[in-house]
C-alpha cells in the first residue's frame, strides 16, 4: 500500500491502518468503538477498522467530532 497511497488523491483516499485505505466518497459511516479507534461502514456493506492513530486523524481532521 505504502507504494500506490502517493498516487491517490488525498482529499478522497485516507489511510486508515496499516492494511487499508477508504474512498472517502463510498464512506457510509463511521462507529467509535472501545480503545479509541472507528469500525468504519463502507457503503457496500464492507466494514473496516481504523487504527488508534488513524481514528484519532479521522476524527479531528474529516468526521469533525
Amino acid at each position: 500500500l505504502k507504494d500506490i497511497e502517493p498516487r491517490l488523491d488525498p482529499d478522497i483516499f485516507v489511510r486508515v491502518s496499516r492494511s487499508a485505505i477508504v474512498n472517502l466518497d463510498h464512506l457510509a459511516s463511521a462507529a467509535p468503538v472501545p480503545g479509541g479507534t472507528y469500525i468504519l461502514r463502507m457503503q457496500n456493506g464492507q466494514e473496516v477498522q481504523a487504527s488508534r492513530a488513524r481514528s484519532k486523524d479521522l476524527r479531528l481532521e474529516i468526521l469533525n467530532l
